[in-house]
């Protein structure tokens, strides 16, 4: 971000202490057969300036 505000601060402090509380907590996977995964990514992100 080039121009970040206060409310900006006051949202990633309002995530850390999410995260802070939330540490203990987890994802449980269970085995199964035929587990699909599947990803995105957007891969023109890191183009140049001049070509967004």
């Amino acid at each position: 971000m080039q121009e970040p505000k206060e409310q900006h601060l006051k949202a990633v402090k309002q995530i850390l202490r999410y995260i802070k509380g939330t540490k203990e907590h987890g994802i449980i996977y269970k085995r199964q057969g035929g587990c699909k995964i599947t990803g995105y990514s957007d891969s023109s992100f890191g183009a140049g300036r001049k070509k967004r």
